[in-house]
């Protein structure tokens, strides 16, 4: 009886010794600070207001945060889509490895002499060059430092100007006020439904409309609260979409043809394309 005691005895001593060592060894690791990780944003102080995508032999894409919004200045004016802007700035808090300061390292060497594009941010430009194919990441120069970051970006950043440009028919920080369709003001305090459309409703894409095209369809203007400039858009149908051309920036919004009913846009039931039809 005693054996068996003893033999517990020690074997709880054990299980004891055992977890004071994990107990130990746990708050070790809570003692020890956590390594810092380096981020582009280390490298940019402030907070960021302005962007500029410079992509050789092309038209470079600025953007100004104005008023709590983004918005493009060139090469079109218009509200910018913040889901785009918020994924260029995600960039600075990418984890980036810095290449050690060596007098013999070459830009060329890591396609930074010749940038395939560059991206500006306030007045800090950062320039990007080859990638590397096993591990996925990209060489970038930034304040004269060669660095590494994991290579997601680039897609984004070789977009077309027009794909930054907000979707939206009226601007997300404006309200509908007034709205006149084909000559007809609408009340809107019956067409809330309508009302709704027109401010919430995003194009699937825009285009730019040609210089010299006649536009012919049904005249919309639109009057927003505290903003003296009234929308002129002019809507008509191509085959199984809407386009809606701003009679300002001449840029297209497309529409699905089905969005005709709710925006109250009445065009010729008879001439609608038959959207179940192959």
């Amino acid at each position: 009886m005693k054996k068996r005691f003893r033999e517990r005895w020690i074997v709880n001593l054990g299980l004891l010794v055992i977890v004071a060592v994990l107990l130990s060894l746990t708050l070790m690791d809570k003692e020890e600070p956590a390594e810092a990780v380096t981020t582009l944003h280390d490298f940019i102080p402030g907070a960021i207001t302005e962007i500029r995508i410079i992509r050789s032999g092309k038209h470079d894409i600025h953007f100004q945060l104005k008023e709590g919004y983004w918005h493009m200045l060139a090469p079109y004016q218009a509200r910018a889509e913040h889901s785009l802007i918020k994924q260029i700035l995600s960039l600075t808090t990418l984890p980036a490895g810095t290449l050690p300061d060596n007098s013999t390292l070459k830009l060329a060497d890591f396609g930074l002499q010749q940038p395939v594009v560059s991206i500006q941010l306030n007045q800090h430009r950062i320039n990007f060059g080859d990638s590397q194919p096993i591990n996925q990441l990209r060489y970038l120069e930034l304040n004269k430092k060669i660095m590494l970051i994991t290579d997601q970006y680039m897609k984004h950043l070789k977009a077309g100007s027009i794909s930054y440009i907000d979707r939206h028919l009226i601007p997300k920080n404006k309200q509908l006020q007034t709205l006149n369709i084909a000559d007809k003001d609408i009340d809107l305090t019956q067409a809330t439904d309508m009302s709704t459309a027109w401010q919430s409703l995003k194009a699937n894409w825009i285009s730019h409309a040609a210089d010299k095209q006649v536009q012919q369809g049904i005249d919309v203007r639109i009057g927003l609260q505290g903003d003296n400039d009234e929308l002129h858009y002019i809507a008509e149908q191509r085959g199984r979409d809407i386009v809606l051309t701003n009679m300002q920036s001449k840029l297209e919004y497309h529409l699905a043809i089905t969005a005709h009913d709710s925006l109250g846009l009445g065009f010729d039931s008879a001439s609608k394309p038959d959207i179940n039809s192959n």
